[in-house]
C-alpha cells in the first residue's frame, strides 16, 4: 500500500499503556513504549516513506502537573510519554473520554480545556508537529445528549488549532443493543453502511486538505 493516495498516515497502535509498569520497578515511566515506537516507526517508515506515521496515544504524560485532579493522565501512571513518543511521529494524536476517565457530567469534563486540550497543542507546536482531536465521545447515560460535550470539544480543538477532529466512532445503529457503545452512531439504519463509508471518506479528505505537510 505504500502507493496508495488514499491512505492518509499509519498508525501504530491503539491508545498503547503500560499502567504503572514501570513504576513498580523503579524504572522511568514512558521509555518503554517510547523505545518501541521509534523501533516500530523507523521500520515502517522503512518500508513506505510515502505516507506519515502516527503513534495512536492518547496523549498522556510523564512529567506534566500531577498535584491536581486526573493526576494520573500527567504523572505517568499509564506509563506514556506524550513528549517521548512525539518525537518520532509526524503529528501528535489526543483522545478524550471523560466519562471513563472520571470526570463528573456536571462541567466536570471542563477541565480537558486548558489542562489537556490546549497543553498538548503547546507541547506539539513546540516540536514543530501538528496534532489531531482523533478520538472522543460518551458512553450513553452520562449526559442526557452528546451535544453539550461535543460543542465543548469541538470548540476547544478549534480555539486551539488542531488540525482536524474526529468522533468516536461513526457507526450504524444497533436495533438489538440500542443503548450499547459510545455515542457515535449517525446513520440508523443497518443498511446505510454505503453512507458510513462515505461519511469516513470526506473525513480522511478533511484531515488531508489542512494547511500541514509532510517534509
Amino acid at each position: 500500500y505504500k502507493d496508495d493516495p488514499t491512505i492518509m498516515a499509519w498508525e501504530l497502535a491503539n491508545e498503547p499503556r503500560a499502567p504503572n509498569f514501570e513504576k513498580n520497578r523503579g524504572l522511568k515511566p514512558g521509555k518503554m513504549i517510547c523505545n518501541w515506537v521509534k523501533e516500530i516507526s523507523n521500520y515502517v517508515r522503512s518500508l513506505d516513506s510515502n505516507h506519515m506515521v502516527s503513534v495512536g496515544d492518547e496523549g498522556m504524560r510523564v512529567d506534566g502537573d500531577g498535584s491536581g485532579l486526573h493526576a494520573w493522565i500527567n504523572d505517568g501512571y499509564e506509563g506514556v510519554d506524550f513528549v517521548c513518543n512525539l518525537q518520532y511521529a509526524d503529528f501528535g494524536t489526543l483522545h478524550a473520554y471523560p466519562d471513563a476517565w472520571g470526570m463528573t457530567a456536571d462541567g466536570g469534563y471542563e477541565w480537558l480545556g486548558k489542562n489537556y486540550i490546549r497543553n498538548r497543542k503547546k507541547i506539539a507546536d513546540k516540536a514543530n508537529k501538528p496534532i489531531i482531536f482523533e478520538e472522543y465521545g460518551m458512553r450513553r447515560g452520562y449526559l442526557p445528549s452528546r451535544d453539550p460535550l461535543f460543542r465543548y470539544l469541538q470548540d476547544q480543538a478549534n480555539r486551539n488549532q488542531y488540525a482536524c477532529t474526529l468522533v468516536w466512532a461513526v457507526s450504524h445503529y444497533n436495533p438489538i443493543f440500542p443503548d450499547s457503545g459510545y455515542l457515535g452512531a449517525i446513520f440508523k439504519h443497518w443498511m446505510n453502511r454505503c453512507g458510513i463509508f462515505l461519511y469516513l471518506i470526506s473525513i480522511s479528505a478533511w484531515c488531508s486538505v489542512s494547511t500541514w505537510k509532510m517534509e
